[in-house]
Order: structure tokens, then C-alpha cells, then sequence
């Protein structure tokens, strides 16, 4: 038995001992944004763009300094205008993973909590030591330990596609301890605990035991008996589960990862072409101001330009900032405006394309997220294998036992 700060432990049945243990509840959340975090993530997020930083800079000469020849809002304008368009895009992309996340955390299950009869609960009230009936062609809400099914000898198929995007079905099989208790009135009266592996993203490695309360006895878990969420039940009417990972421990949650940031090759490559323009315009804003300086060296003396004899360094530097402003629309605002409204044009045509329309399923094309647009249909590499040209002999550890404990997360044919 693993030491108690390396377990967690789950009981059958009991469900005051299960919410002493604070586990995390079973709602999930995969947005990208909430209220409180949009705004700075968000306007953090655009100004990891260069452009943007530049158009600032620009907005801010503009609009706090005197020395800009042109409008005080000929740059600020467009450029919130940029801002708010990118921003009413990712709201309107961000709205549906909630949408999203809302259905699934609306789903229902029968749960069979005790003393309580089999009721139909919503997927985000599921706890750790609940036991839930999931039926053929349905999700499991949770991490589950098979209990007992319809199938022969309490074995079940589940599609894990999901998870490794491996289409074939995957045999389960329910504890040898528990799976004659194949319904809610025999399912209530079993009394024990499980103890297990505390929240990882390993899907494929499991180490448990179940502690029966009467007997004392101990039997091993492993991970042909759990069920993990995001895989579907098939060819198998029905199946009793305890539940022993939720919401954001369950290992396919554990696996997902955090939204980030996502640039297309081209975002990238008009990054560096921007650099080069940034350096180019520096270039000829500073050879403006040295012909500048010189002319006003040159015509001191000119009375016909009294403003010229009194002109001093400072008058000079602040020329520099003058031409820069003068000369920003080298980097064209309006590119980026015509950008933002094309991507979420693009982004709703292919949410309304027949051609990527599934009847059978009634299921269109979604788009999660239109920053990544002009990377359709581009490929970098094809992978190519034909049986016997890419092998290569390695030795690799698996897995040993000393002393009775176990080393190593491999699976083998024997454990």
C-alpha cells in the first residue's frame, strides 16, 4: 500500500467521508477568457504583436506631444478601431467554447449515490465516490473504476479516439471484487475504499487498490479497469463506475493545454518583414534630420527665415520625432484593419460550408479560432513509413519490482 500523502482515496457509498476529502468538483472550463481575466489578457496578447506596439507609440506622439504635423487622431483612431475589432472577434470565438463547455457541464447521468435511489444529476455535480450508469454510445462524465457491466464477465468496449485518436475499440473489464453487484439495489450495499494515484496525465498507467470495509481485504486496480473521460462507451449496454478523478484532475483535462497565443507562418514572417521596415523608415527619418540640421547650419543668416537663426538642438532632436510621425504609415494601418475583418469573414464561411457539412450527425464546420487561417491547406512535411525501413533495435526500461514495490510506468503483458 502506497504511504497516505501519495494516495488518493475514494469510498464506496459514503458520501460524508468523500466531502471531507475537498476533492475538485466536476465542472470544467476550457474558455479562453472569463469577465475579470479578458481585458488584460487580451490587450496583453495584441501588444505581443510589433505592429501594435508601433501604432502606439505613434498614438501616443500624437496625441500628448505638439510636434506631430498631422491630425492628433489619423493614427490613434484606426488603430482602436484594430483593437476593438480583434477584440469583439475573440468575444464572439471565446462565446462559444462557454457555450461549449456549458452543454457539457449540463450533460446528464444516472448516479447512484447512497442512500439516495439512482437519480439523473448534471455532470458538474458529480463528486469522487459517486457511482454513475452510463449506457451504450454515451461519454463517461468523469475518471471512473469499472464496477460490473452488461457485458460478459463484466467486460466493456470503449472508443478512446478521443484521447490518442485511435479508432480501434479498447477492452475494459470490471474488478473481479465487484462485478456481481450489476444493479443500483446490490451496487449500494458494497462497502470499502479505494486508494490510487494522485491526479496525473498518464492515461495509460494506473496503480490502485480497493480495501473491502467487511473483510479487509485488498484487491489490485489497474488500467484495464478504469474508464477515462472523453472516451465513449460501444457494443456495451451499460456499465456501473465509481468515480475517482473529476473536472480539472481527470487525466484528459490534465492533458489539455492552457490557450495560448497562436501565430501563423505568415503572421510570423510579416513580423520580421516589419523589422526590416522599422529599421529602414528609422534610417531615413535620422538622414531627414542631419539634411535638416545642415540646411538650418547653411541658412542662419537668411533674414528671410528669422525662426531658422534660433533654432537649437532640442528644436533639432524634436525634428527627429516630427518625421517619424511624418512618415509612419511606412508600416499601413489599414493592412491590419483589412486583416482583422477578413479572418472573421473567412471564419464564418467555413462555419456555413455545404461541403464541410455531416448529415449523418447533423454536425457543420466550427471555428474555434480564426487567427490561424492562412494555414489551411499548407503542409510542411509528409511522414512516410513502409514496414521494415524505419526500425530500429532499442532497449528501453519498463518496469521492475523490488521488494514488492514497483518501479517504472511501463505496461507490459504481465502488468
Amino acid at each position: 500500500m502506497l504511504p497516505a500523502s501519495q494516495v488518493c482515496r475514494a469510498h464506496c457509498n459514503n458520501p460524508d467521508k468523500n466531502a471531507a476529502l475537498k476533492r475538485a468538483g466536476n465542472q470544467v472550463a476550457t474558455a479562453k477568457y472569463n469577465v475579470a481575466t479578458f481585458l488584460p489578457r487580451n490587450l496583453f496578447e495584441q501588444f505581443s504583436r510589433l505592429a501594435n506596439d508601433y501604432f502606439l507609440i505613434i498614438s501616443a506622439l500624437q496625441l500628448f506631444t505638439s510636434l506631430s504635423p498631422t491630425s492628433r487622431y489619423s493614427t490613434a483612431g484606426p488603430f482602436a478601431v484594430i483593437l476593438f475589432l480583434n477584440m469583439i472577434r475573440e468575444i464572439w470565438e471565446d462565446s462559444k467554447r462557454h457555450f461549449a463547455d456549458s452543454e457539457v457541464n449540463n450533460r446528464q447521468v444516472k448516479v447512484i449515490r447512497s442512500p439516495d435511489p439512482q437519480q439523473d444529476m448534471h455532470w458538474k455535480d458529480i463528486v469522487v465516490g459517486d457511482i454513475v450508469r452510463v449506457t451504450k454510445n454515451n461519454e463517461f462524465p468523469a475518471d471512473l473504476v469499472l464496477l460490473s457491466s452488461s457485458g460478459d464477465q463484466g467486460m466493456a468496449y470503449i472508443d478512446t479516439c478521443n484521447l490518442d485518436g485511435e479508432t480501434n475499440l479498447k477492452l475494459r473489464i470490471s474488478l473481479e471484487s465487484t462485478k456481481t453487484f450489476d444493479n443500483p439495489d446490490k451496487i449500494q450495499k458494497l462497502r470499502g475504499y479505494f486508494e490510487y494515484d494522485l491526479p496525473n496525465s498518464r492515461l495509460y498507467n494506473f496503480t490502485g487498490t480497493l480495501v473491502m470495509e467487511e473483510t479487509g481485504s485488498q484487491h489490485p486496480v489497474e488500467n484495464d479497469n478504469i474508464l477515462l473521460r472523453g472516451s465513449t462507451l460501444r457494443n456495451t449496454d451499460w456499465i456501473l463506475g465509481l468515480v475517482i478523478y473529476t473536472g480539472a484532475e481527470s487525466k484528459i483535462m490534465m492533458n489539455v493545454q492552457k490557450g495560448r497565443l497562436k501565430q501563423s507562418n505568415v503572421e510570423r514572417v510579416v513580423n520580421y518583414l516589419l523589422i526590416g521596415i522599422l529599421l529602414f523608415e528609422l534610417v531615413v527619418v535620422s538622414i531627414a534630420t542631419i539634411g535638416m540640421a545642415v540646411w538650418v547650419e547653411k541658412n542662419r543668416e537668411a533674414w528671410y527665415l528669422p525662426y531658422v537663426g534660433s533654432q537649437t538642438s532640442k528644436d533639432t532632436s524634436e525634428g527627429w520625432v516630427t518625421f517619424l510621425i511624418l512618415l509612419n504609415n511606412y508600416v499601413p494601418i489599414s493592412l491590419y484593419i483589412s486583416l482583422e475583418i477578413a479572418k472573421s469573414v473567412q471564419g464564418q464561411q467555413i462555419n456555413w460550408d455545404l461541403e464541410m457539412y455531416h448529415p449523418e450527425t447533423d454536425t457543420p464546420a466550427l471555428t474555434r479560432t480564426t487567427n490561424l487561417n492562412e494555414e489551411l491547406g499548407q503542409i510542411q512535411y509528409i511522414f512516410s513509413d513502409k514496414t521494415g525501413t524505419l526500425t530500429q533495435n532499442v532497449m528501453e526500461f519498463r518496469k521492475c519490482f523490488v521488494a514488492g514495490q514497483s518501479y517504472g510506468f511501463g505496461t507490459t503483458e504481465i502488468g
